[in-house]
């Protein structure tokens, strides 16, 4: 039990309440993806790499979805900044921690609205080092 037991809960009930539930695939990585820093690739037909045709793992995320800035976006990841951003192609979640059984990472695939989103960076929020929240961000397409 951590001390901010309370703001965990707070923080489901708030985003619970204001946004909703949806699913987060993750596909497995091969040691050659997991050492590179790629934060997301245009084209997922060689995310699994060669030959694994393992499907991915599905997890439901409570998060709120929110329209993109290029500070919330920026203030994720230093690799943005100074780039200019087709914000129609980003959304920006508050992802509660509560009853995750993953961390969202980048290279993970979040649907909302009928349409594939790679998270393309996330930041925990843990004052203690227990999760509260999670910050990400997501970019339209595969």
């Amino acid at each position: 039990m951590t001390k901010y037991s309370g703001e965990i809960a707070d923080a489901l009930e708030a985003i619970a309440e204001a946004g909703t539930t949806l699913p987060l695939k993750r596909y497995p990585r091969t040691v050659d993806d997991a050492a590179t820093e790629k934060p997301w690739k245009a084209d997922f037909t060689d995310q699994r790499g060669v030959g694994q045709l393992d499907e991915p793992s599905t997890h439901t995320i409570t998060c709120a979805v929110l329209p993109a800035s290029n500070g919330k976006i920026e203030a994720l990841d230093k690799r943005f900044r100074g780039q200019t951003l087709e914000l129609s192609q980003f959304r920006y979640l508050l992802i509660a921690a509560s009853g995750l059984s993953i961390e969202p990472t980048a290279g993970d695939v979040v649907t909302f609205k009928g349409a594939d989103w790679n998270v393309i960076a996330a930041t925990a929020v843990e004052p203690d080092g227990t999760p509260i929240i999670y910050k990400a961000a997501i970019r339209l397409g595969l």
